[in-house]
């Protein structure tokens, strides 16, 4: 699990810290542009460089002067890198058994007048008693990589590319094992930004290919997919590998708030070889529907309880606005089961959605407010003052105060908020 995020000059995102809480999802709110699906770019950047795909990832992105802070291009800045420092819960399974404390890895990277990018700084620390200090595990000085071999006891020096990245380059997990670890830990980031549930006739002929409801090729998907393609060869790994736990509550929360879907089926596709997703509907019970008649809350909700109900160990699962198409009910409940999943997970939500602020059972520990501050191309996420709104909430609801521009009304001269 994550225990803290600090991010500097990433597009809007000058100098922010999140602490995240532990046993509780992170739920960013706040108006449009105020960074709160930067928060899971950033994410998602960070499990494709420890993939191996951080080239390829900041190209998806526009390149480095696309996302590098626009409030000061000057290539004469100190602080012209953009930097990434993530802290990790060690969890049993995922560190080594010497990696007792926080496990802390840090990225900074510019771009030079050719427009390469350079990686400037690539730590990984592992923190100790605070008489002993942090043991540094990894350091990297330009192309060279100074790596702790927990083996010999000694430091390895390795050379790397400037544009390489040690985490996803240094495979020996039997001499850098903290350094694996770091790398599973991240690459199993999963960011959802929104599933593409639309039926058939709402699309674009250019999409007719692909999405949630075609028959999929059968292949093992322990983990549903960012946009949900694969949502039924998720569900068919859940029902053929897990089918007494994970696929018993994917099933009854679906049932609970869908009650006219008897049973999900899921079969070989006319077509051959792939396999199809169909349904019993309660009020037609001699006909078979199949998943190109389901509506669209229907179909994402689904994807939403794949992502949930995966037993995939995963170290962060983030959703942009996933209450988009679903009734208050259905929000009431996926509230409940995000709630239940930041147990074991790091889970991080955006969203305008006032039902989940009603619900969440924790806010003050959940819930940060995305808002400008100062100059007007950065922005901040701060924690709720349980001190100024206690008092308020006997009265009123969150949503309700919200709605009295008490908690994040675009530009306001004053928040309620811990500085």
């Amino acid at each position: 699990m994550l225990a803290k995020i600090h991010i500097q000059n990433y597009r809007l995102l000058r100098d922010v810290v999140i602490n995240i809480p532990e046993n509780n999802p992170v739920v960013l709110i706040g108006p449009n542009a105020s960074g709160k699906s930067t928060y899971l770019e950033v994410l998602d950047l960070l499990s494709s460089a420890a993939n191996g795909f951080f080239g390829e990832a900041l190209q998806r992105r526009g390149g480095f002067r696309s996302i590098y802070s626009a409030y000061e291009m000057s290539p004469q800045r100190d602080d012209r890198d953009v930097s990434v420092c993530v802290q990790i819960r060690p969890r049993s399974g995922w560190l080594v058994e010497n990696d007792q404390g926080l496990v802390t890895y840090r990225l900074s990277f510019h771009a030079t007048s050719q427009n390469r990018v350079v990686i400037s700084r690539e730590d990984i620390e592992i923190a100790r008693e605070k008489d002993s200090g942090p043991l540094c595990v990894m350091q990297r000085q330009g192309g060279e990589v100074f790596l702790l071999n927990r083996t010999t006891g000694k430091r390895d020096k390795l050379s790397i590319a400037a544009d390489s990245l040690a985490l996803s380059g240094v495979q020996q997990s039997e001499f850098y094992p903290t350094v694996s670890n770091v790398r599973e830990v991240l690459g199993k980031i999963r960011v959802y930004p929104g599933f593409l549930t639309l039926p058939l006739w709402a699309k674009d002929p250019r999409e007719n290919d692909v999405g949630p409801r075609l028959p999929q090729y059968l292949v093992q998907t322990p983990q549903i997919s960012s946009r949900g393609f694969d949502l039924i060869t998720a569900l068919h790994y859940l029902e053929t590998e897990h089918r007494d736990t994970a696929w018993v509550e994917l099933k009854k929360n679906l049932w609970a708030e869908f009650p006219s879907i008897q049973d999900l089926i899921l079969q070989a596709d006319a077509g051959g070889g792939r396999m199809a997703l169909a349904y019993k509907d309660v009020r037609f019970p001699r006909v078979k529907f199949y998943a190109e008649q389901m509506s669209e809350g229907t179909v994402d909700y689904l994807c939403l309880l794949a992502a949930l109900f995966s037993p995939e160990p995963t170290a962060c699962i983030a959703f942009d606005e996933p209450d988009a198409r679903l009734h208050p009910s259905a929000i009431r409940r996926l509230v409940s089961l995000m709630e239940r999943r930041a147990q074991t997970t790091t889970v991080f939500v955006t969203t305008h959605s006032n039902d989940i602020l009603d619900n969440l059972a924790e806010p003050y520990e959940s819930v940060f407010v995305c808002e400008a501050v100062g100059d007007p191309s950065g922005v901040a996420a701060r924690k709720l003052n349980p001190e100024e709104f206690d008092e308020w909430r006997k009265l009123y609801s969150l949503s309700q105060l919200r709605g009295k521009n008490y908690i994040d009304l675009p530009n306001r001269d004053s928040v309620a908020v811990d500085k």
